[in-house]
């Protein structure tokens, strides 16, 4: 099955010291890419704000390595759930929330 295997697109490292992995990542002799912080919106059409990550790549070939860091502990944060929408009925005088799915039991 190993055969199947020709190569990889992209693999990641995540850290909370970007700055200490890109130095060690230059010293192995990578180019990288410039910095690139990550936008996120809270809702689609709103403004994107800085999320709390930023990223590097050390490419090579049809591959790269991704350099994933925490640069702001107080931005917001992708991987946070984000609350259930609500949804407004017909006449607009109330709101109902999601519940959340619950398996179907056997029998």
């Amino acid at each position: 099955m190993t055969s199947d295997i020709r190569g990889f697109h992209h693999t990641g490292i995540l850290t909370r010291d970007l700055d200490g992995l890109e130095r060690t990542f230059t010293s192995f002799g990578f180019t990288l890419s410039p910095r690139s912080r990550h936008l996120l919106n809270e809702r689609p059409g709103q403004p994107p704000v800085l999320g709390c990550t930023a990223n590097r790549c050390a490419l090579f070939g049809g591959a790269y390595i991704e350099l994933l860091g925490i640069v702001d502990e107080s931005a917001p944060d992708p991987g946070t759930p984000r609350p259930w929408p609500t949804s407004t009925k017909a006449s607009g005088s109330s709101t109902s929330t999601p519940t959340t799915p619950r398996p179907p039991t056997g029998g």
